[in-house]
C-alpha cells in the first residue's frame, strides 16, 4: 500500500515539476541585439522584456526651409549653416558659407558654358582669347555675387546652449537673365570679337546650374 502511495506521489511530483519548467520557459528572440536587450531587461527583474513591447517607430524627416529654397533650379540660390555659442558669429559664418557655396555653384555651372563657347566659336579663336574669356567669366561672377540678398534666416537653440543658423541667399534676376548678361558681356568684348551660339551658351549655363543643385540633394 505504501509502495503504491509513493509511486503515485512520485508521478504527481514529476508531472508538477515538468509543468513548472514548461511554464517558466521564455521564448528568446532570434537576433543577437534583441537577445542582449532581453538579457538586460531580465537582469532588471522586469516581467516583460522591453524588446517585446518597444518597436522601432518611423518618423518622416523634415528638410530645413533654407535647403528647400536653395534647391529651386530657376533661381540662383545657395544656403549656408553654422553653429556657435555666439549668435553674431553663427550668423556671419552661415552667410559666408552660403556665399562660398554660391561661388562654387556658379563656377561649376559656367564651366559647361565655357566649353560650349570653345566648341561654337569661330575658328579664329586663339588660346589667348579663350584665356581672356575665362578671366571675364570669373570677373563677371565676382561682381554679380556682391549683389546677393538674404531671403531667409532660421535660428535654432540647441540643448547645449549653442545656436545653429541657416541662411539662404539669392542673386536677383534668375539664371536666365544672368546667362544672357554674361553672353552679352562676352559677345560685346572688343578683344574677343568672336561669334558663338548664344542660345546654346545660355542653355548650357542653365543645365549646369540644374545639374549642380540636383547633385547636392
Amino acid at each position: 500500500m505504501k509502495q503504491t502511495f509513493f509511486g503515485v506521489a512520485a508521478i504527481v511530483l514529476i508531472g508538477a515539476t515538468m509543468t513548472g519548467c514548461k511554464s517558466s520557459q521564455t521564448v528568446v528572440p532570434n537576433d543577437y541585439q534583441a537577445y542582449v536587450a532581453y538579457q538586460q531587461q531580465m537582469q532588471k527583474g522586469e516581467a516583460t522584456p522591453q524588446w517585446e513591447t518597444n518597436r522601432p517607430m518611423r518618423k518622416k524627416r523634415e528638410v530645413e526651409e533654407c535647403i528647400l529654397l536653395a534647391q529651386d533650379t530657376t533661381k540662383i540660390r545657395a544656403f549656408g549653416t553654422s553653429t556657435s555659442y555666439d549668435e553674431a558669429a553663427a550668423l556671419e559664418f552661415a552667410e559666408a558659407e552660403a556665399v562660398r557655396q554660391m561661388t562654387t555653384m556658379m563656377e561649376t555651372a559656367s564651366e559647361g558654358a565655357r566649353q560650349t563657347y570653345r566648341g561654337t566659336a569661330s575658328k579664329n579663336a586663339s588660346q589667348a582669347s579663350e584665356s581672356r574669356m575665362e578671366s571675364m567669366v570669373t570677373q563677371f561672377f565676382a561682381q554679380r555675387i556682391k549683389n546677393y540678398r538674404i531671403i531667409r534666416t532660421n535660428m535654432y537653440d540647441l540643448s547645449d546652449g549653442s545656436i545653429q543658423v541657416y541662411v539662404c541667399i539669392e542673386l536677383p534676376g534668375g539664371i536666365e537673365k544672368t546667362a544672357e548678361e554674361l553672353a552679352n558681356t562676352l559677345s560685346e568684348d572688343e578683344i574677343l570679337g568672336i561669334d558663338f551660339n548664344r542660345q546654346k551658351f545660355i542653355d548650357s549655363m542653365k543645365e549646369g546650374l540644374s545639374d549642380y543643385k540636383n547633385r547636392q540633394q
